[in-house]
């Protein structure tokens, strides 16, 4: 991994935590998973963050994948 792709990651990774703290900021606690899921998604949008929904991703432990599990990518 060069530092050009770890700086692209850091950015990535930045800006999807921003959009998170920002629908907590507007739903709070105590909805279901779908309703959070459903207003990233907007802010996604919003953002002009490209994103794929519950994608089917491997879960790797020592580079052995041990499982699936469904989840986001966003770039």
């Amino acid at each position: 991994m060069t530092m050009e792709n770890l700086d692209e990651i850091n950015k990535i990774t930045h800006k999807t935590i921003k959009v998170a703290i920002e629908v907590h900021k507007h739903l709070g606690l105590g909805f279901l998973e779908s309703v959070y899921e459903d207003a990233l998604c907007i802010e996604f949008d919003l953002q002009g963050i490209a994103y794929e929904r519950q994608t089917e991703i491997d879960i790797f432990h020592t580079r052995i994948a041990v499982s699936k599990d469904s989840g986001w990518i966003c770039w």
